[in-house]
């Protein structure tokens, strides 16, 4: 079982002793989240972007490109807060739903 970490913008994956793995961004991040079976990385930007990565860094996609504040995986979809609403997208960014 690995964490994450945010640190002065980056997004360390690390063991549960703390121990580095692997820098997965290297600036800008606010946020990070990982999905249940550790495979995937969400990250939320200062710039307002979630992107989803995978354990060994590689950028998957772009999710959300502005306003994002915050962002969560909810079982094997994403949960995103922005200035306004909560949106709800799998993994591919498809919407759910949107709340207000």
């Amino acid at each position: 079982m690995n964490i994450i970490k945010v640190v002065n913008g980056k997004v360390i994956l690390c063991t549960l002793t703390g121990s580095h793995i692997r820098t997965i961004v290297h600036n800008n991040a606010i946020d990070a989240d990982m999905n249940s079976s550790q495979t995937k990385i969400l990250v939320t930007t200062s710039d307002g972007k979630v992107k989803l990565y995978t354990n060994g860094g590689s950028l998957i996609r772009t999710l959300i490109h502005d306003n994002a504040i915050n962002s969560k995986f909810s079982g094997s979809d994403i949960l995103i807060k922005t200035n306004t609403k909560y949106v709800l997208v799998n993994e591919s960014g498809s919407l759910i739903r949107s709340y207000n």
